[in-house]
Order: C-alpha cells, then sequence, then structure tokens
C-alpha cells in the first residue's frame, strides 16, 4: 500500500512538471500607457512659454504657446512644471488625463486692458434709512467670457459714477454690469432691498471709453433664515449672502464680520430677482487655520444648514522638526471632498519654493535633480495643507481654470517648519 502511494505521488508530480513546462507563467501585462500632449498657462490667460517640465520621468519643455507633449506614459503620472524666474515649481500628484492644462504664475499685471465707464441709473430711490441704519448701493460687474476683471463699485454710487474696468486677455470683451440699491444696518446687513438694474453684454475695448445705463425696478422682498456651523474648535467669523452668475460668487451686498465671533443662527433680508441666483458664505478661524464654504441658496429658504467642513491638519513630520530629506513623509488629515495643496517656501528666501496637488493625505517631497533642484542642504522651510472641494481628483485642477472658481469649500492649516538634513 504504502508503494503504491508512493507511486501515486511520483506520477502528479511528473504531470505537474509536464503542464509546467508546456504551459509557462506569463508576465503580467505591462502598465498602460498614454500620449499626454498638454500645456501651460499663466493665471491671467498668457502661455507658459519655454518653461522645463517633467512628466514622471520624461524631461522636456513648453514651446513658444505653452504646449509640451511625452509618450508613453504610464498612468498614473505626476507633472512638474517648474518656474525659474519666479523661483517656483508646481507639482501634480496621481494624473491621468491627456490632456492636462496647468496654470503657473503671471509674468506681469494681471489685468492689461482697461476702460473708463460711465455708469448712470434712472428710477433711484431715495427713501431714507430707518434710524440706526444706513443707505447703500454698489455696481458690480463679470466678464462674460473672462474670468480676470476688476471692476467692483461699492458706496453711494447713483445716480452716476465713472470707474476703470480693467481685465486680462483680448483688448476686447463683454461685460455684464449688476447695480443695487439698498438699506443696513449697522453690521452691514441688508434690512430692505429697493431697486436693481443690469446693463447686460456690454462691449469694452482697450483705451477706449463705454458707458452704462441701468433702468432701475423695485426688489421684491423675501427672508432667508438658518444656521452657519463652525468645524469643532473654530471661530465664526464672517458670513455673507450675494448673488451669484455665471459661475461667479460676485461682490456680496451682506457681509457680517467679527473677528471674535457671530452667532451661528440668522435671519435676514433676501432680494428675489428674476434670473439671479443667490449663495450664502462663511468662514472660521482656529490660529492661523481657517475654513470657507459656500451654498447655493433661494430667497425664501428658512431652514438653511451650512456647516463648514475641518480643513486639513498636519500629522507629520512634527513642527521644527530637523534632517528632513526626500524620504520624510508628510502627512495630514483629509479634506472632505477635495484634493489638496501642500506649500512649501523657504524662511529666507533663496531655495525653490514648492506647490504640490494631491488627493492622497501624505506624500515625500519631489527629487527635482533631474531639473537642476535637488532638496538643498540646511535649509529651513515653511509648509501648510490647503483643502478645495468639490474635487474627485487632481485630473479636476488639470483644467485650465483656476480652482477658486467653482469651489464649495477651502481652508488650510497653520503653518509648521521644518529644516532639511546637513
Amino acid at each position: 500500500m504504502k508503494t503504491m502511494k508512493t507511486t501515486i505521488r511520483l506520477i502528479i508530480g511528473l504531470i505537474l512538471a509536464v503542464v509546467l513546462v508546456a504551459c509557462p507563467q506569463q508576465p503580467p501585462p505591462p502598465a498602460p500607457t498614454i500620449t499626454v500632449i498638454g500645456k501651460v498657462l499663466t493665471h491671467d490667460g498668457k502661455p507658459g512659454a519655454f518653461l522645463p517640465v517633467l512628466v514622471a520621468d520624461q524631461k522636456t519643455a513648453t514651446d513658444a504657446s505653452g504646449n509640451f507633449s511625452a509618450a508613453d506614459v504610464a498612468i498614473p503620472y505626476d507633472l512638474v512644471v517648474l518656474q525659474a524666474s519666479r523661483n517656483q515649481a508646481y507639482v501634480y500628484e496621481g494624473l491621468s488625463r491627456r490632456d492636462p492644462i496647468v496654470l503657473v504664475s503671471g509674468s506681469g499685471s494681471t489685468y492689461d486692458n482697461a476702460s473708463e465707464v460711465t455708469l448712470t441709473s434712472s428710477n433711484v430711490n431715495t427713501t431714507p434709512p430707518p434710524a440706526g441704519g444706513f443707505a447703500d448701493g454698489h455696481i458690480t460687474c463679470l466678464g462674460v467670457a473672462t474670468r480676470q476683471v476688476s471692476c467692483g463699485i461699492t458706496g453711494s454710487v447713483f445716480p452716476s459714477v465713472k470707474h476703470n474696468v480693467s481685465w486680462a486677455g483680448p483688448s476686447s470683451v463683454f461685460i455684464n454690469f449688476y447695480a443695487l440699491q439698498m438699506h443696513k444696518n449697522s453690521r452691514n446687513v441688508v434690512t430692505s432691498f429697493l431697486r436693481f438694474g443690469r446693463a447686460e453684454n456690454r462691449h469694452l475695448t482697450n483705451a477706449q471709453p463705454s458707458t452704462g445705463n441701468f433702468a432701475l425696478e423695485p426688489v421684491q422682498n423675501q427672508a432667508i433664515a438658518g444656521s452657519t456651523t463652525p468645524p469643532p474648535g473654530y471661530t465664526l467669523v464672517s458670513r455673507a449672502l450675494g448673488f451669484r452668475a455665471l459661475g461667479h460668487y460676485l461682490y456680496p451686498f451682506s457681509y457680517e464680520l467679527d473677528q471674535t465671533g457671530i452667532a451661528p443662527n440668522f435671519s435676514w433680508a433676501s432680494p428675489a430677482v428674476p434670473g439671479m441666483d443667490l449663495y450664502l458664505s462663511a468662514s472660521a478661524r482656529k490660529g492661523d487655520a481657517h475654513v470657507y464654504a459656500y451654498l447655493a441658496v433661494t430667497p425664501v429658504d428658512s431652514a438653511i444648514n451650512l456647516r463648514l467642513p475641518t480643513p486639513p491638519e498636519q500629522l507629520q513630520p512634527a513642527d521644527n522638526a530637523l534632517g528632513v530629506t526626500t524620504a520624510t513623509t508628510f502627512s495630514w488629515t483629509p479634506f472632505a471632498e477635495g484634493v489638496h495643496s501642500v506649500s512649501v517656501s523657504p524662511v529666507t528666501p533663496g531655495a525653490l519654493n514648492l506647490t504640490i496637488y494631491s488627493a492622497a493625505t501624505s506624500l515625500q517631497l519631489p527629487d527635482l535633480s533631474s531639473l537642476g533642484y535637488p532638496l538643498p542642504k540646511g535649509v529651513t522651510y515653511r509648509w501648510m495643507v490647503g483643502g478645495f472641494a468639490p474635487f474627485a481628483s487632481v485630473d479636476d485642477l488639470a483644467n485650465g481654470v483656476p480652482y477658486i472658481y467653482g469651489v464649495s469649500s477651502s481652508g488650510g492649516s497653520g503653518q509648521r517648519v521644518f529644516t532639511t538634513a546637513p
């Protein structure tokens, strides 16, 4: 019996050996690769020309139009753009898109076009404010196809005012103007909306004067109420209500600010204006850490609950850590429904500044030796972590649009200090 069992085992072993020889194990398939065709722009919309770029481990550079490319890139990949003129490097971690458009600092003035605009209004309300309050009005505007516009006007601006509207990009743009009359209390919160007007699609050309005319109409007053709740340990320091149009949060008409704290519950007047959406915003602080949040509301919301998320907080390395290298792990708590921005800057100017975008909650400092910038020895840096929502991945940031447009919340940690290894 024992001999038979031994024989069976030998036969099975021979069969397995034959199978393994006939059917050798196949190597795992290679990781998928893509061709990355990207672009670098400045925040004012100009090409990021002739800048060194790392796509994964491939070194390339942008052309005069800010374009770059790299073939056979395994995903996910990291993208680094060096802006030596600003002593700055931007790092995008974990990208998978084939067409990233990333932003760097502008090389000159953000607003290189301007037009003096004369704004006049008819049907101005002259009703005096209640005792203890004051009359206020402002005119604000936004670009129909350009985001970099400076045109906010506040104070007593009726019935006529001249203002220089500035913008970036093409020499001619279309601008929407919005005018609002109101009465406010001593806390800068509107108690009654009086008149509203708009002058839309006004064509402005650089260095040429223009006009805008408002036919002000009565505003239907409504009321909103609710609460704004800061994260645990944070103090609620501001709350605002304003119009939102074309994806922009316009200058708020009610703005309550108190660095010592404001009450969480509120009940405010709100305007019902056809074609204009409303937003409520709030901010909170704890030392140097801060958080902002925005919420779409309607003029008749009566149970608003704006809860501010907890901003990222650093975990490692500890404050004043020594001997940091590219192998040191930096970690932090996550920002809800968002991605992160880690800012690293030398305490004494001279070394390279880093801005690293990541969906993860930890990273190591990048080794930029191939770009001529190894991590310097014995240098002290400050670092902090920001968060932006709602973004599902860093791919969502690499779309050529500044992330400040369209955020529902953002926040940042306080600063910590570390020193690199000698």
